[in-house]
């Protein structure tokens, strides 16, 4: 699960980069130009690789995975909110803590639910990932992802 997680996080930041950085660095002339549109090809190239590589994974285990971190960032906007609505007042403080300890404690149940109990309730049972699964036999770097990775030379 933990290479889905990745994946996914991966093409996230690469898309939040993609929108982020053309409001910091304006092109000033036609080489600045060109270095953003290089950058941003080649996170483009990237994400590619990162959905291939998502795509050679069990389709349950990629649903898990985004589902997971959905429930995750909705919880984390919900203890923002909660923290909003406290510093305005309209909740007291020990209000804010039995709520803010709610949505901690659902966070920690979907970390700690093993996996098969939704897998069994979304599929009827999936088989669990080896790590034959999980990392195939190309390295990170192979699949174009991964800590400095750059451009991939195929």
């Amino acid at each position: 699960m933990q290479s889905v997680y990745l994946a996914l996080s991966f093409q996230e930041a690469h898309q939040r980069a993609q929108e982020e950085i053309p409001k910091h660095f304006a092109a000033h002339d036609a080489l600045d130009l060109q270095v953003q549109q290089q950058v941003a090809g080649e996170s483009a190239m990237e994400c590619r690789y990162a959905a291939e590589f998502l795509e050679d994974l069990p389709g349950e285990y990629v649903e898990l995975g985004k589902s997971e971190m959905l429930a995750r960032k909705l919880l984390h906007m919900q203890a923002e909110r909660i923290e909003y609505m406290q510093e305005k007042g309209l909740l007291t403080s020990s209000e804010a803590s039995d709520l803010e300890h709610q949505v901690y404690m659902a966070a920690r149940r979907i970390q700690n639910a093993p996996k098969e109990i939704w897998l069994d309730e979304r599929y009827g049972g999936a088989t669990a990932m080896s790590g034959a699964a999980l990392f195939p036999q190309a390295s990170s770097v192979d699949q174009g992802f991964g800590i400095g990775g750059g451009a991939r030379a195929d």
